[in-house]
């Protein structure tokens, strides 16, 4: 079985993202560039479709307040565009693969007629593979497109294009519908380029389902075969979508201040805030629950981290300890008050806001777990591989750390991304960057570690000019480059370098130069 994960972000008319960009996803991401180059934008993308589909009312198709505000979608459109009826605005399509059930999907359509559904469905692989006895493909690659425009004030979805690629014995086979908004703002579904007149289209917020009345049409009619083709290919991958998107996790750059004495949570806390603001209520709700992660060994980085399952108070201390830091974190209970959170034996708020910054980043790792908290005593990574992926993103995961911690967290973050978390990160920090290249190019030729490296690391590098903002994605490669080196990246650190060597020597050349000048007037006057 292949994992749900996602594969390609793209965007167009967003913020500073003028034209069509595509951004390739692997399992770690690291996004880089200059400050108000377009960054984030990658990110919120993600942000804007989760707030989406996290709002009760099904009939918003993009809710534009939460994580990401605008007061419009102008304001969030390339060009910041005047008032009009009709104001075309962003683009996104989210790429995905998911895995296929086949045979479920037949028994619960009654078994259509195989030959009728392979050639007006444009299924051959599916009559192909029940004559042979073959098995059915168990996933498939897919893809949304949704555009977005202001009608009237109103935020509105005009069009959702959906296309899916199954690969039967080296084959692909591909599907398309698309859904157009009509002129009673009603949504029409077409199979390709033609009017499936035979189904209903109803939209849970952005995402599409199809439904048709089987009493007034005929079981060898194109409009059902079409129904079933929906039903076999696309609804169980729109499901994982809406899972992937919903469990999407963040963490912003900036965190609150550490209280004195914290209050307990009133109700189930299962995530840290975009901010951390609940990662001290999460801790303390679920210390003793289960976590499974991979702990790097930060004496040998470029060995596989090693597989574990542990409380969620251990993990985060051990984790803690592989990105060098000394001391525990603990919580003392106060009798019908709350808790404090330790640090050795010191409150939170007195040891330095560093730490407040790192534990949400160990903790969103942590409880990214695919099977987080629950006890699994006989799991190994080998059964991850039955799980989709986990989506969390990091902003700037290196403020207020120190350089050598910095540079660790490439490892951790590599770490997540072997235990099946697909991670996001939009950095600054020079050292986390360089620990990351290092960590591929100090492997040994052929190992997994490198294997993993080159294959699932993704560097995206994002530049502005003139206002609009370009994207280039990039690997790494095993000697620790990138495969397409950007234009002013981590200049300045070298640069600064050469410019104290260079000043070093030229100060040393003079001192000697006077040395040697002085040394041969003393000579000359002893001669005399």
């Amino acid at each position: 079985m292949t994992d749900a994960r996602l594969l390609a972000v793209s965007l167009e008319r967003f913020k500073s993202h003028a034209s069509a960009t595509r951004v390739d996803l692997e399992l770690l991401n690291v996004i880089i560039g200059r400050n108000n180059s377009g960054k984030s934008s990658l990110i919120q993308v993600l942000l804007l479709l989760k707030q989406t589909l996290d709002f009760p009312r099904l009939d918003v198709p993009l809710r534009l307040e939460g994580a990401v505000n605008a007061f419009s979608l102008r304001e969030l459109t390339f060009g910041w565009p005047e008032p009009a009826e009709m104001v075309l605005g962003p683009s996104f399509t989210i790429e995905w693969q998911s895995p296929l059930d086949v045979r479920r999907s037949l028994d619960e359509l009654g078994n259509p007629d195989i030959t009728t559904l392979a050639q007006k469905g444009q299924m051959p692989w599916l009559l192909e593979s029940i004559l042979t006895g073959e098995p059915f493909p168990e996933s498939a690659k897919y893809s949304i497109t949704l555009q977005y425009a202001e009608l009237n004030g109103k935020t509105t979805l005009l069009s959702v294009e959906l296309r899916s690629e199954v690969d039967h014995k080296g084959v692909v086979h591909k599907l398309e519908f698309s859904f157009k908004r009509n002129n009673d703002g009603l949504m029409d579904c077409y199979f390709k380029d033609e009017h499936a007149r035979q189904l209903v289209v109803t939209l849970e917020h952005f995402i599409p389902y199809v439904s048709i009345d089987r009493r007034n049409v005929g079981p060898r009619d194109r409009g059902r075969s079409w129904f079933n083709a929906f039903s076999i290919i696309f609804v169980d991958g729109l499901e994982a979508l809406k899972s992937l998107i919903k469990g999407f996790s963040f963490l912003s750059s900036s965190r609150p201040l550490a209280p004195s004495l914290y209050s307990p949570a009133t109700e189930p806390i299962d995530n840290l805030g975009v901010s951390g603001e609940s990662a001290a209520q999460l801790l303390q709700s679920h210390q003793t629950d289960y976590v499974h992660y991979l702990l790097p060994n930060p004496d040998a980085p470029t060995e596989l981290p090693a597989f574990r399952q542990e409380s969620l108070a251990a993990a985060v201390n051990n984790v803690l300890g592989a990105l060098g830091v000394d001391g525990r974190v603990s919580i003392e209970e106060i009798k019908n008050v709350g808790f404090r959170l330790l640090f050795g034996r010191a409150n939170l708020q007195h040891v330095g806001r560093g730490l407040t910054y790192l534990l949400p980043l160990i903790q969103l790792g942590l409880i990214s777990d695919p099977v987080r908290f629950q006890h699994r005593p006989n799991m190994s990574l080998d059964h991850f591989d039955t799980l989709s992926f986990s989506l969390c993103a990091f902003e700037e995961p290196e403020a207020h750390l120190h350089p050598k911690v910095q540079a660790r967290l490439a490892q951790w973050f590599v770490a997540l991304g072997m235990a099946h978390r697909q991670v996001i990160v939009e950095t600054h920090s020079d050292h986390f960057v360089r620990h990351l290249r290092s960590l591929v190019a100090t492997a040994a030729e052929g190992s997994p570690m490198e294997a993993w490296l080159l294959q699932s690391v993704r560097v995206i590098s994002v530049r502005q000019q003139d206002d609009v903002s370009y994207i280039e994605n990039s690997g790494l490669t095993k000697l620790g480059d990138l495969e397409h080196w950007p234009a002013d990246f981590m200049d300045e650190s070298s640069d600064t370098e050469q410019e104290i060597y260079l000043a070093k020597f030229d100060k040393e050349r003079v001192s000697s130069e006077s040395c040697s000048a002085e040394y041969v007037h003393k000579d000359l006057t002893r001669q005399q």
